[in-house]
C-alpha cells in the first residue's frame, strides 16, 4: 500500500510539473518546438518524391517491436530505418553545437504511427528527428494546414488508439493548454517517456498536429536531484 501511495504521489508531481511547464514559456522545452512552428506548409510534388518510410515509432510500446529508437546514434537509426532516413533525403537539416535537427517527408497517407491512428483522409505528413550529443532525443510526426475540427479529431483518435494499450504504468495525463496549443497524451514517470500529441493554431488560423516522443526528464530539463526526489 505504501509503495502504491508513493507511486501515486510521484505521478501527481510529474503531472503537476507537466502542467506547470506547459503553461509557461515554450522555450523551456528542451527538445521540441510548437507543432505549427515546425510543421510548415503543404509538401510540394518534389518533396513528396523524397518521401521515406515511417519508422514504427510506437511498436516498442504496443509490443509489436523490440526496437527502441530513442537513444540510438545516427548510425544505428540509419541502419534500423533501412538507410533511407539520412541527411541526403532530408527536407531540412541543421546542425549546431552538438544538436542535429532534420525533417523528412512521409508522403501523403490516411493513417499515422504505423497505421494505428486512422485518418479521415490522406494528409501530407513529415517526420522530424532531433539528436543531441550523438543520441536521438526526439521523434515527431506532423501534419499541418488543417482545420481546428480536424486537429481535434486526430488528437482524439490518437488517445483512443493507445489508451489501455501501452506498457503497465502509463496513464493519460490531463490535457495541457498553453496559449493556442493543447497537448494530450500519456506518461509514466520522470525516467520514462512522454508520449503526446499537440494541436496548435498558427497566425493564419490554420491548425497543425504534432506527435512527439521524448524522455520526460530530458524534455523538461530536469536535474538529477529533481529526478531523485520524485523517485524517493
Amino acid at each position: 500500500m505504501k509503495k502504491t501511495i508513493l507511486a501515486l504521489l510521484s505521478l501527481s508531481l510529474v503531472l503537476g510539473m507537466m502542467t506547470g511547464c506547459g503553461n509557461s514559456d515554450s522555450s523551456k522545452k528542451t527538445g521540441t518546438d510548437s507543432a505549427v512552428s515546425q510543421t510548415g506548409g503543404e509538401l510540394s510534388s518534389e518533396e513528396k518524391k523524397q518521401a521515406v518510410e515511417e519508422p514504427d515509432i510506437m511498436g516498442f510500446f504496443t509490443g509489436d517491436s523490440k526496437t527502441e529508437f530513442i537513444g540510438m546514434t545516427a548510425e544505428e537509426f540509419e541502419k534500423e530505418t533501412g538507410s533511407a532516413i539520412v541527411k541526403d533525403n532530408a527536407l531540412e537539416y541543421t546542425e549546431d553545437d552538438g544538436m542535429i535537427f532534420a525533417k523528412y517527408s512521409l508522403g501523403s497517407k490516411d493513417s499515422m504511427l504505423g497505421g494505428r491512428v486512422k485518418l479521415a483522409k490522406a494528409y501530407d505528413q513529415t517526420l522530424a528527428t532531433s539528436f543531441k550529443d550523438g543520441k536521438l532525443k526526439v521523434l515527431s510526426v506532423r501534419i499541418s494546414k488543417i482545420t481546428k475540427d480536424e486537429a481535434i479529431t486526430i488528437c482524439d483518435d490518437f488517445i483512443k488508439a493507445f489508451d489501455g494499450k501501452l506498457p503497465e504504468g502509463y496513464v493519460r495525463f490531463p490535457d495541457s493548454e498553453r496559449g493556442k496549443d493543447v497537448e494530450v497524451g500519456f506518461t509514466k514517470g520522470v525516467e520514462d517517456y512522454c508520449i503526446s500529441m499537440t494541436r496548435s493554431e498558427d497566425f493564419d488560423g490554420d491548425y497543425g498536429v504534432s506527435f512527439d516522443l521524448q524522455n520526460y526528464a530530458e524534455r523538461y530539463g530536469m536535474t538529477q536531484d529533481q529526478i531523485d526526489m520524485l523517485k524517493e
